[in-house]
Parts: C-alpha cells; structure tokens; sequence
C-alpha cells in the first residue's frame, strides 16, 4: 500500500533520529531536572525548597549581613566602622566558633546587631539528612542560647546551599526564617580590594536608579564575611577596607543600614518545607 504524506513524513523522522527512544527522551528530561534542582538548592531567590527571606521591604533599606563569625581578627573592627555610621548588622555565626568566643558574641548582641544561625560546623547541607541537619542546626542554637539566653529565629545556610529537608528542620529547632541575598560579592576570595569594591558596585548603582528612575518595590541584602569557616581568625581585611570605601557612600545615596528581622519576608510556620 503507497504512503500517504504522514506516513512518510513519520518514517522519515524515525530515519533522521534512531535515537529518539527512552533512553535519548531521558537523558535531557533528567539534564531539566538536574537543572531545577541546582536552582532550588543554590539560587539565592528560589523558593522551590520552602520560603526564603532575599530582600529587604524598602527600597532605602540595606540589609549588611556577615557570615562566618565570630572572629577575633576582625570582627572587632568591623564593629568600630560600623559605629562610626551608626549602621546595624546581621551576623550568621558558626557554632565552634560562638563556643571559642563567647564573649565577641555578647558585644555583638549588646552594639545592638541581630544574630542569625550558620550551622554548627559550616557543612554543605545539601549532603546532610533530617538527623545531620537538626544536629548541625540545633547544637548552633544551643551554642548561641548558652550565651545569649536565647536562641536566634533567622538562619543562613553554609554556602547558600539548602535541599529540601532544610526548612522543616530549621523549624523544628526554633528558626522562624532562612535568609539568603540579592548580592554575593566574593569576598572571600584573594583579589585586590579594587576588585572588591567593582563587586559592591551593583548597590549604588540600584539607589541611583531608584533615586532617577522608576522606583523598585524593595531593597538589597548583601552577604559579607567577617570569618572564615574553616579557622579562627581569618583574613578579612579586604571586606573591611571595601566597607570603609562603601559605607559612606551608600549613606550618601540615602541608603540607611538596618537588620533583618524574621517579619521581613516568609515565615517557615507558614508554609516552610516539610
């Protein structure tokens, strides 16, 4: 019997892609699902893995948060230059480190900065499960409570990273919301201050545009380090010398700095990831 057009035309795609069978539809459906879950794991604005805190509710408003800390090395100056403009801080601060410095956490707390959880040790959580995750978590908040009297509400994640057991568990141990950002400079990393201060550009340059143009609904969280997870009194002197170039300078722009607070964005008690 002759062959119609659809026929041929069916016939001829099977000729032009033999390998159009399970295994060939499989491997690029798998490549997408790798994909999302990159996103929801490691996007700092992504969702998909339970409610985040990214931003800030005012466009005037500049959340400065701080990760790795306490340190010896550092911190203690970053307080000083943070006085000196009247600015307020988020610190996620890791819980050996919390247990070797007690005191440096007191001062933090006591200059009026908001303390956040950054895990006990600085694992990639993604890895960890319900058991590694509440033990990683909870012994952070018992190491802050010991010495603060309470435990903290808001929590960042080691390395941006969450799967998708993270929410549930930070809700059970008392944290009321996971804190990501709108801008990661890379300020760990061994380049010149010059190059920093290029990285943090992207702040003033969002409130001239809300000062000049369209105003934006909401305002920037930046995420710094005063520490380095892997040992006490790391160098960080890069971010302070790109803050003291910054800080000014925002502040003239008619950024003002503020904290983050567990009613800035989603709670986990509503609807965080089981």
């Amino acid at each position: 019997m002759k062959m119609g057009y659809p026929e041929r035309a069916a016939r001829d795609a099977r000729a032009a892609f033999p390998a159009m069978n399970p295994l060939f539809t499989a491997v690029p459906l798998g490549l997408v699902a790798a994909g999302g879950v990159v996103y929801a794991a490691a996007y700092p604005r992504s969702q998909l893995f339970g409610p985040t805190i990214c931003r800030t509710p005012s466009p005037r408003d500049l959340a400065l948060t701080f990760d790795d800390g306490p340190n010896p090395a550092i911190t203690p100056q970053l307080l000083d230059l943070l006085a000196r403009y009247d600015a307020r801080a988020t610190f996620f601060v890791i819980g050996r480190f919390v247990r070797e410095c007690p005191g440096l956490l007191r001062e933090l707390e006591a200059r009026g900065h908001v303390i956040g959880n950054h895990s006990e040790t600085h694992p990639n959580l993604f890895w960890l499960g319900r058991a590694s995750l509440r033990e990683e978590l909870g012994r952070c908040q018992d190491r802050i409570a010991s010495v603060l009297g309470a435990p903290p509400v808001l929590m960042r994640p080691p390395f941006g990273v969450r799967n998708p057991f993270v929410n549930g568990v930070a809700r059970e141990v008392g944290i009321r919301s996971v804190v990501m950002w709108t801008l990661i400079p890379r300020d760990w990393l061994e380049r010149p201050v010059e190059w920093l201060i290029r990285r943090m550009q992207p702040i003033a340059g969002r409130a001239t545009q809300a000062q000049t143009g369209t105003p934006r609904a909401t305002g920037d969280v930046i995420c710094l380090h005063d520490g380095d997870h892997r040992h006490l009194n790391g160098d960080r002197s890069r971010t302070l010398k790109a803050l003291e170039y910054w800080l000014p300078r925002w502040r003239d722009l008619g950024l003002q700095f503020v904290t983050i607070s567990a009613g800035d964005g989603p709670s986990l008690a509503a609807g965080g990831a089981a």
